[in-house]
């Protein structure tokens, strides 16, 4: 384990992970950093508080809309898989066409 100091608004916020998470986690705080400053220069939100759950709220709606098409595309893919499948079987099976002569 290493610790890890993130600025995230002007904050500090010391957390141990995982070494093989750390630049991970550096990300992660960089990108929060970065969103919470846009809200913040935005206007419209002016707490501390408020900007963290702004931002809070959007990664999570994000998320929900990627897990949506995630949980779309799997299903896309099972289609897709079992369409092949099919077409492989018919082409396996002995053709009950003849030829004419």
């Amino acid at each position: 384990m290493s610790d890890v100091s993130l600025n995230i608004m002007d904050r500090t916020y010391r957390l141990a992970v995982a070494q093989e998470d750390e630049e991970k986690l550096r990300l992660c705080g960089a990108e929060l950093d970065r969103r919470m400053r846009q809200i913040r220069e935005s206007g419209r939100v002016l707490g501390y508080d408020q900007i963290a759950v702004m931002v809070a709220l959007d990664l999570l709606w994000t998320n929900q809309d990627r897990e949506k098409q995630a949980q779309l595309d799997r299903a896309r893919m099972k289609e897709l898989q079992a369409a092949v499948s099919a077409a492989l079987d018919r082409s396996k099976s002995p053709s009950t066409q003849t030829g004419a002569s």
